[in-house]
């Protein structure tokens, strides 16, 4: 059986112990938002990445396929010159 004053002594110890124990957890708290934004940017940024190389890519395409239709219509400019 507890007595009165034994759980008189643990609320007073528990009180004593509260702004370290609420100091420990907020930089916990505040380390782990702090690990999740990071992990959210490098994400982004891969994203932002990936996206520019596909751009990259896409407008070689453009510019091969314009090439390929210059040189095409050079040849029948040629032929009906001739």
């Amino acid at each position: 059986m507890v007595t009165q004053g034994t759980g008189a002594a643990s609320l007073l110890e528990q009180a004593e112990g509260f702004p370290q124990r609420l100091q420990r957890d907020a930089e916990a708290a505040a380390e782990q938002a702090r690990r999740d934004a990071q992990a959210r940017f490098e994400q982004q940024i891969l994203v932002a990445q990936k996206d520019a190389e596909t751009e990259r890519r896409l407008a070689e395409l453009r510019v091969k396929a314009l090439d390929d239709t210059v040189a095409h219509q050079a040849a029948q400019l040629a032929a009906l010159e001739k």
